[in-house]
């Protein structure tokens, strides 16, 4: 491979978007260094590991301790820190990564180490999102995929998962301040059916609300449920303004404010309902999104079957065509499942369990593992297995 050096810098909020979208653009394959200073004026540095246009490895060395892995397995309730101790060791002697080591020791599933992986890559990514004052560079080199590692990351779905963050955070802020305050429950039982749909209180805030315990952070509601601070945070958000939950004022005054000046209820409760709004819009938006990339997949599986005779179609194009029919099957059976539930599927083999697809429809058309969803709010994205 040659060697190709590109360099730039950092000087506006986008600027790490259009680097990382940049970069998928081309298709590169290399790393991408990064060192900014990010609102506070701490020192961000990334090492983003590129495989023909997509993130499959994050390194920080200014990741802070609780988004180290161990830490995170630990808080998340995976494995224990005398596992972690234990696995560190084993992990420097043979030169193998620490989630490696747990999962062939049986500590840890394959599958709980991908998802908590993708949060520390993504948490990291955003950290870096709103950065200026910087540099970055890039230099093209030969990446092999690290066993265990979650399902590549795309630079646009990161761009734009940044982007709503950006702008939703104040307003999710004003009911969740902090990652360090506590939230209790305010009904006994489970949340009724009826208000769950009223308040658009999905499979997520459902997770979340079984999590909410008193002694539970914000903090460590994210590595129990494996999802991203602004995921959680904006479930919280939901349950907040449905009034199904309320941030536990002991652990509130503990932290201290962290919003400028001091907000009324009524300033507060003003800005439920503007997230509110948000949160319908969003859903709104991303099945217009999910719907469009559907259309555009089955239209280069239809182009492909109209070719005229004569011209040579590679068994790659035949299986990605393959591929598209079987991602539509899949996505017809999750909108059945949607509407005989009320709510998508935390997991794609209760559509096995439900007669709505076979077992072997999850691993069309000849991959060894087998698709998965990860809901997001009211949407879900599809992952496809690796080849």
């Amino acid at each position: 491979m040659s060697q190709e050096v590109i360099e730039g810098r950092l000087s506006r909020h986008e600027d790490f978007g259009e680097v990382l979208l940049d970069m998928g653009e081309r298709r590169v394959t290399g790393f991408l260094k990064v060192q900014a200073n990010d609102a506070g004026g701490h020192v961000i540095a990334l090492r983003v590991h590129f495989l023909d246009g997509e993130i499959v490895q994050v390194d920080s060395p200014t990741r802070p301790d609780h988004w180290r892995l161990g830490q995170m397995l630990v808080r998340g309730g995976l494995v224990t820190a005398s596992d972690v101790d234990a696995a560190l060791g084993r992990a420097q002697a043979r030169q193998k990564q620490i989630g490696a080591v747990l999962v062939g020791q049986k500590k840890l599933e394959q599958d709980q180490l991908e998802a908590m992986l993708e949060v520390q890559f993504m948490e990291a990514l955003h950290r870096a999102v709103p950065c200026v004052d910087g540099g970055w560079r890039f230099k093209s080199r030969e990446v092999i995929e690290r066993a265990g590692a979650p399902p590549p990351l795309l630079p646009e779905e990161i761009v734009e998962r940044g982007r709503i963050q950006h702008e939703h955070w104040d307003t999710i802020r004003a009911l969740v301040p902090n990652s360090d305050v506590a939230f209790v429950k305010t009904i006994r039982g489970p949340i009724p059916e009826d208000q769950a749909q009223a308040n658009k209180v999905g499979s997520q805030e459902l997770l979340l609300f079984s999590l909410i315990h008193p002694t539970r952070t914000v903090g460590d509601l994210v590595m129990l449920a494996r999802l991203e601070t602004f995921e959680v945070c904006r479930s919280l958000a939901i349950l907040t303004h449905g009034g199904f939950v309320a941030m536990d004022e002991r652990s509130a005054a503990a932290t201290g404010p962290t919003l400028k000046g001091q907000e009324t209820n009524e300033e507060r409760l003003k800005k439920a309902a503007a997230f509110h709004s948000f949160t319908v819009v969003l859903v709104v938006a991303c099945l217009a999104v999910g719907v469009g990339i559907f259309l555009s997949m089955r239209q280069s599986a239809q182009n492909e079957e109209n070719k005229p005779s004569g011209i040579s179609v590679s068994n790659d194009s035949w299986r990605e065509a393959l591929t598209m029919a079987q991602v539509e099957r899949i996505h017809v059976a999750l909108e059945v499942y949607r509407q005989r539930t009320g709510d998508y599927p935390v997991r794609l083999g209760v559509l096995v369990d439900e007669k709505l697809l076979e077992d072997g429809d999850l691993h069309y058309p000849d991959y060894e593992r087998p698709y998965r969803i990860k809901l997001n709010g009211e949407s879900y994205r599809l992952i496809r297995p690796k080849k």
